[in-house]
């Protein structure tokens, strides 16, 4: 199966409509149209596990794959009434702390948290910067990001 390389090519899609095909999440082979967001949320095709889906690259499946690896970490640190009761992971507690600061999501900040190295950083160094507070962590995880940025771009 190959893709349209245009991204503004028109694609039919599952409900009988059309849509550009950068809107759209992938395709199903069965039905032999094109899924949206909208439409793989409704139908549940990726939860299903639905063979007939064929993903194109779109940031839909990073962003759910960030989803689940948090629900995971979370699930490990323990339910939210234990969370008094419980230490949650250094690294998470880093990353609210930093979208917090930034305004941003805490799937986003997490996805960058993991390709800039940083979540290594701070997982090998726990010991260390457990004592560290808050404007220094959101200091620390500012350098690290710009300097990551600075040396691949």
């Amino acid at each position: 199966m190959t893709f349209p390389t245009n991204k503004y090519e028109i694609c039919k899609t599952l409900n009988g409509n059309q849509t550009y095909f950068f809107r759209c999440v992938g395709f199903c082979s069965y039905h032999k149209v094109y899924v949206t967001v909208k439409q793989a949320k409704f139908k549940k095709c990726a939860a299903k596990h639905c063979s007939a889906m064929i993903r194109t690259d779109h940031p839909y499946w990073r962003e759910r794959e960030i989803k689940k690896q948090l629900r995971k970490i979370r699930k490990s640190c323990g339910s939210l009434q234990l969370k008094d009761t419980r230490e949650e992971p250094f690294t998470i507690r880093c990353a609210e702390i930093y979208a917090d600061y930034v305004k941003r999501s805490l799937s986003s900040v997490y996805e960058q948290f993991f390709t800039t190295g940083l979540h290594e950083h701070l997982t090998t160094k726990e010991t260390q910067l457990v004592a560290m507070t808050k404007d220094e962590i959101v200091g620390l995880c500012d350098d690290w990001i710009q300097s990551f940025a600075r040396n691949n771009h």
